[in-house]
């Protein structure tokens, strides 16, 4: 098992290399601790299948490459038009339908923030005019 977890590391440290990744950008991009992301590439700490299946979906890896080296590095039902939108000068990808999820939450927020801001507005009008009553009295 360790020497098939071994060959799982050196595949993903040459994606690695490929794309001109470090620990840092690697784990920013797969959402996993920069430490994390260290002890698995130094073999410190036992490779998750989770780790493995961020790895795939974040970049459009092939994950039978991944696990048992066959097949091509990247899924060729994946091009970078139709089915993904790229990221960050192709660092990663983004299948459409979750960066269209991405969008549809990124624009409820904007609006909450606005309401936010218009009910703040609000609150200081209306104790500026409370303060201004009271002064007046």
């Amino acid at each position: 098992m360790q020497l098939m977890e071994n060959a799982v590391i050196e595949r993903i440290k040459r994606f690695i290399d490929l794309r001109g990744l470090n620990p840092t950008s690697l784990s920013k991009v797969i959402n996993v601790p920069q430490k994390t992301v260290n002890n698995y590439l130094n073999e410190k700490r036992k490779l998750s299948f989770e780790f493995v299946c961020k790895m795939s979906s974040s970049f459009g890896l092939n994950l039978e490459w991944l696990i048992n080296g066959s097949g091509d590095m990247e899924k060729q039902d994946n091009p970078a038009d139709d089915n993904v939108i790229p990221i960050s000068e192709g660092i990663m990808t983004i299948p459409k339908g979750i960066a269209e999820h991405i969008k549809a939450l990124t624009d409820i927020i904007s609006l909450q923030q606005q309401t936010i801001a218009e009910l703040t507005q609000k609150r200081g009008d209306t104790v500026g005019d409370a303060k201004t009553a009271r002064a007046g009295s």
